[in-house]
């Protein structure tokens, strides 16, 4: 019990504190290196992948919640050269500390040169004489990228003051993917990756978008003003520099911002039925706001309501962690492959109003209140149990993946069928199995899995096959 309780006053210290020592561009940072190792681990993962990662994925969960994230990074990079072959190591090793980072990732059309700034993530630099390749493409929404591709050379050792300049003069509106690899004219390998978006008159619709927000502030009490107020502070922080933890379609974003603005000013509501895709929203009851990531599918009908999956990530993260990370989105590959929605929101120590919150996304959007699944990883795991135990909604399927806690005896979840997994080298199997056991013991239906060779930052891309293979059985 006594290391239970210092578990979860160090996972509230993790989210007082790492707000404060970790900026939006370091967390940035750490995100792409995970997703690189996650992209690495789909495609190599067997027993003898998992037995050459795990203790660099150790090293990398312990410098997280040391604040020590320079050392995370470096961590995550070593796994992610597990996967490599030999004769790619030694570049990859010299160049992997290599970050870029550009002034801004909205700009106006026309705008000639996109400034990156060129910095070392840990360690020595080393790479001053290799050479950069950059390419780029336009993206189109969820659609396939769109032919218009480019690319650029670029000598480290003849860059001026550590700053890139990419020639973007004739880009159209739109985001586009910009790639970066290295090369030291032998090998090449890819470093790094962020969306740039440009848009027509940048400057003049960002500003109409911010006079009209600061109206709407003082008045954004539903759900469809706030989620537009949320959206147009992002479009604003884009277009000032490089402070977001994640990439955003900002050209996409300031279109929606624009039509939802319309749309408000009409009397009519914008983010919901019918209009399917991604969207960030900001759900709001009547003592709550919580913001929330969601992803619909396009050709979902009033008349078919869908199951739904909520998704709560662990501790440092939010509602962008199982759309970006936890096996680079494979929730949401996994829930449109399937024609379900899937909605992550943000969590913190503590419960989230989960029947309200199920009913406010149900008003949005056609969902099957009787299919509703929920997934949860280490601190989510335990935010999960706690909003059951507080509502009155029964879900479907919960699955606890690197956490989860106590049920009182008072809350019946023997409805309820439960999914707990944990790896092997998991400091939250101890709290998963003492889980499976309240569980068990509360007359619960549950499923207890353990993953060899997996530790508590890869249990749940290692999981989620045999996750959703249990979602399917119960929503049969």
């Amino acid at each position: 019990m006594k290391a239970l309780r210092f578990s979860m006053a160090w996972f509230a210290l993790v989210l007082t504190v790492l707000p404060c020592v970790c900026s939006q561009e370091m967390r940035f940072e750490l995100g792409l290196r995970l997703r690189q190792f996650e992209r690495a681990f789909d495609v190599h993962d067997s027993p003898e992948f998992r037995r050459a990662t795990v203790p660099h994925l150790e090293r990398a969960v312990q410098s997280f919640f040391q604040f020590r994230l320079s050392e995370a990074a470096r961590a995550l990079d070593q796994a992610r050269a597990e996967s490599l072959a030999p004769e790619l190591r030694p570049l990859f090793h010299r160049a992997s500390n290599l970050t870029l980072t550009p002034t801004r990732c909205l700009f106006a059309t026309g705008t000639p040169q996109l400034t990156w700034e060129i910095a070392g993530m840990y360690g020595q630099s080393d790479w001053n004489d290799l050479n950069l390749n950059v390419t780029w493409h336009r993206i189109s929404d969820d659609r396939p990228a769109e032919a218009m591709p480019g690319t650029q050379f670029v000598r480290l050792s003849e860059v001026v003051d550590r700053k890139v300049h990419l020639k973007v003069g004739d880009w159209v509106e739109g985001d586009y993917w910009v790639h970066f690899d290295v090369s030291d004219g032998e090998h090449s390998i890819r470093i790094g990756e962020r969306i740039i978006s440009c848009v027509d008159q940048a400057p003049d619709r960002v500003l109409r978008l911010t006079q009209r927000n600061q109206d709407l502030e003082a008045n954004a009490r539903g759900t469809q003003a706030a989620s537009l107020n949320a959206n147009v502070r992002t479009v604003e922080e884009l277009a000032k520099g490089p402070s977001s933890e994640t990439d955003f379609p900002a050209a996409r974003l300031l279109r929606q911002c624009e039509e939802a603005a319309a749309c408000l000013d009409a009397g009519q509501t914008y983010f919901g039925f019918p209009r399917g895709g991604e969207y960030w929203l900001r759900l709001v009851g009547d003592q709550w706001r919580i913001p929330v990531r969601v992803r619909v599918p396009e050709n979902v009908t009033q008349d078919q309501p869908v199951p739904l999956v909520l998704a709560f990530h662990g501790a440092g993260g939010s509602e962008n962690m199982f759309f970006d990370g936890y096996g680079d989105g494979k929730v949401v590959r996994l829930c449109q492959a399937r024609n379900w929605i899937v909605a992550a929101p943000r969590v913190g120590f503590g419960s989230v109003p989960l029947s309200e919150l199920v009913e406010e996304l149900a008003h949005l959007y056609p969902i099957d209140r009787s299919r509703v699944l929920l997934i949860g990883h280490s601190m989510g795991a335990g935010a999960v149990l706690r909003s059951l135990t507080n509502s009155s909604l029964r879900p479907k399927a919960v699955a606890l993946l690197g956490g989860g806690g106590s049920v009182p005896r008072a809350v019946d979840l023997s409805g309820v069928r439960f999914f707990v997994g944990a790896g092997e080298r998991d400091f939250g199997k101890a709290g998963s199995q003492r889980t499976t056991t309240h569980l068990r013991a509360a007359n619960c239906d549950v499923k207890y899995s353990e993953y060899r060779d997996v530790e508590h930052l890869v249990v749940v891309q290692a999981a989620l096959a045999d996750v959703f293979e249990f979602f399917d059985a119960a929503v049969d």
